[in-house]
This record gives C-alpha cells, sequence and structure tokens, in this order.
C-alpha cells in the first residue's frame, strides 16, 4: 500500500525544476481532456439536446373557501391547491432534471501512480521511483448520451400528458360535486319551504281545534307531518353539508367554510357530433400518454441496441524516471470486449415493451371509444 506521507514528503523535498514536470502533466494531458468534452457536446452524430420546459409548483396550502362560491371560483381553487395536481408537478420537475443528468458527459478521470519506491537498494526512498500522472475521458460510443437523454425527455413528456389527463378528471370531478352542492341546496330549500307550510297548518288546525270543527287524531297527524319534514330538513341540511365538503376535498380543503354554491343548474348545451366526438378522442390526454410511452418505448430499444456498443476510454500523460531523471510521455486506451454481455437481454425487454406499449394505445382508444358512446347515447 502507498504510504501517502512519505510521498507527500518526498514530492515536497524536490527542486522546483522538478515540481514543474507535474505541472507539465496537466498541460500534456488537457487536449484529451478537451477532445473528450468537445467529443460529448459538439459531436456531429449527436443532435442539439433540447430538455424540456420547468413545470411550476402550485401553491403548497389550500385557503379555506369563505362564503358564498361560484363554478369558476371551484375549479380555480382546484387547479391552484390540488393534491394530485401538486404531486404530478413535482414529479416531472424531477423527471426534468433526470432529462438533464442523462443529457452530461462523463467526467475526466486524473490518474497518478508510483512504482519503485520505499524499498531497498536502489528502490530507497524515492531514488529509484517511477511517477505517472496524466488524464483520461471516455468516449461514448453509439449516441448514447443522446438516446438515453431522449428517453428521460419522452418519460417527463409523458408524465405532462398524464398531467393533463388529471387537471380534465379534476374538472370533470368539480363540476360534478358543485352541481351536487346546488341540487342538495335546492333540496334543502324545498324541505324548509315544507317545514314552514306544515308549521302554519298546524297552527291553523289548532284554531280548528278549539273552534271544534276539526278532531285531536287530525292534529295528530298534522303534528306527525310537520316532524317528518323536520327530520327530511335535518336530512338535506347534511347532504349539503357533505357536497360542500366532497367539494372542497379536491382541493384540499373541508369545505366548511362554504355557505352556498352559486349557479344554475339548467343547462342549454347540445349533444356533440360523431365527427367532435372523434375529434375529441384524438386529442384526449390519455391517449397522448399512450403515444408517449410508445415513443419512448422505441426509444429505450435504440438505446438498448447502443448498449451493444462498448464505450473507449483514452488517457496520457507524463512519466518521470527518478533514477535516470529522465521524462516520457505516456498514453493509453481502454475497451471492453463484448464477449459475452452485448445487452442481449435487455433489447429482448425493450422489444416486449414496444408490444406492450402498442397494445395499451390500443385499448385506451377503445375504452375512450365506448365512453364517449355511452354518454352520447
Amino acid at each position: 500500500m502507498v504510504n501517502h506521507a512519505r510521498c507527500i514528503r518526498g514530492l515536497c523535498s524536490r527542486p522546483i525544476k522538478q515540481m514543474k514536470i507535474y505541472l507539465s502533466i496537466l498541460i500534456a494531458a488537457s487536449p484529451i481532456l478537451l477532445a473528450g468534452c468537445q467529443s460529448s457536446s459538439k459531436s456531429k452524430t449527436d443532435a442539439p439536446l433540447q430538455l424540456t420546459q420547468y413545470t411550476p409548483a402550485a401553491s403548497s396550502s389550500a385557503p379555506p373557501h369563505q362564503g358564498v362560491i361560484s363554478r369558476t371560483e371551484a375549479l380555480q381553487n382546484v387547479l391552484n391547491h390540488s393534491p394530485q395536481i401538486r404531486s404530478l408537478r413535482a414529479e416531472i420537475r424531477a423527471r426534468d432534471a433526470e432529462a438533464y443528468q442523462a443529457s452530461l458527459p462523463p467526467n475526466p478521470t486524473f490518474e497518478f501512480e508510483a512504482e519503485n519506491f520505499g524499498g531497498t537498494g536502489g528502490t530507497n526512498r524515492f531514488n529509484g521511483a517511477e511517477l505517472t500522472g496524466g488524464l483520461s475521458q471516455e468516449f461514448q460510443l453509439g449516441q448514447k448520451r443522446r438516446k438515453r437523454t431522449l428517453v428521460a425527455q419522452l418519460a417527463a413528456d409523458m408524465l405532462r400528458a398524464e398531467l393533463e389527463r388529471e387537471t380534465l378528471n379534476l374538472q370533470i370531478a368539480t363540476d360534478q360535486k358543485f352541481v351536487n352542492l346546488m341540487e342538495a341546496q335546492s333540496l334543502k330549500q324545498i324541505a324548509r319551504q315544507d317545514v314552514t307550510i306544515a308549521e302554519e297548518r298546524l297552527a291553523a288546525m289548532r284554531a280548528q281545534l278549539d273552534a271544534g270543527k276539526i278532531s285531536r287524531l287530525d292534529l295528530n297527524k298534522a303534528s306527525i307531518a310537520l316532524a317528518s319534514t323536520k327530520q327530511e330538513l335535518r336530512r338535506q341540511e347534511s347532504q349539503s353539508a357533505k357536497a360542500a365538503a366532497d367539494l372542497g376535498r379536491l382541493w384540499g380543503g373541508d369545505g366548511s367554510h362554504i355557505t352556498r354554491a352559486e349557479g344554475s343548474l339548467s343547462s342549454s348545451a347540445s349533444l356533440p357530433s360523431w365527427s367532435q366526438i372523434e375529434s375529441a378522442i384524438a386529442r384526449h390526454p390519455a391517449l397522448s400518454k399512450s403515444q408517449f410511452e410508445l415513443a419512448r418505448s422505441e426509444a429505450s430499444l435504440d438505446l438498448a441496441k447502443a448498449q451493444r456498443i462498448p464505450n473507449i476510454e483514452i488517457g496520457g500523460g507524463i512519466r518521470e524516471l527518478r533514477e535516470s531523471d529522465d521524462t516520457a510521455a505516456v498514453i493509453g486506451f481502454k475497451i471492453p470486449l463484448p464477449l459475452f454481455d452485448r445487452n442481449q437481454g435487455g433489447i429482448r425487454a425493450a422489444e416486449e415493451r414496444i408490444t406492450r406499449a402498442g397494445s395499451d394505445r390500443v385499448a385506451v382508444r377503445s375504452s375512450l371509444l365506448a365512453q364517449y358512446q355511452q354518454y352520447h347515447a
């Protein structure tokens, strides 16, 4: 094992003239480093890397909504504060960072080696030592960097399509919950009116009972009817509170501060034509996600095939022979021999995932078509 303390003492005791040799190591090996960086960043075979755009984060907290709420305000709350949207946006930013990481070239390596020192006779201390220092750079062949960056970018784009689908689903759910809240409010208002009518009727029947116009049995029936309407009012109040809670839960709230939903239950929308439905299916985020998944699987196969090509590592530097006080240049390279591992399993797995992605895309389109047919009917 190299005694680092002795090495440092030996180097520090050298004359300035000899110490300049080690500075020349970096100067001599710098062309290799520059060539590696230029090959990684400006290779003619590598297309310019266009990283995906930044996805902003949604607000981390959902303030309670106070008072009256409209449909537009409910949708805005969901888009700004939904936990699902915040989660997906965070994962998209993570995948963007992974795409950026995949686009980076490998780092150069500094190497230092000391031989024939610390022994006996001519190898005592550093008298007969051979000191070698240099830089090496790995060259990734087969456009691996560009291909793995494309795979990472498609993974981020696929999640963006998932974000669009989740946003669309949340907008639909918001509409449904908002309509449920307006419906519950309307039924609560009707139940409150029924209670008022039942109370007025009971008061009138008491006067009739005093006048002897009706029997006690008729008054008891009116009392039971009033109790029933009050029970129905309590049930509708509970349903209204539950509908408000369901709506507020979509943006991470509880809906307890919502007093009323402002809107109308009537609609003037007409049924779309079948051509409009087919156009909507073609633009649906779920189908876009499946298309990105298929493209990502194909890019993964391209990358798996590129992994068969071994990378080459080239290095060079300066060697000092202490015994003769001579210096010499050193250059070498390393390349793995693909005798056993030619990434056969990775290629086969990528091919199977292309088949799966194609089948999933057909299934997604068929499911969307069936849903639109059902809604249209």
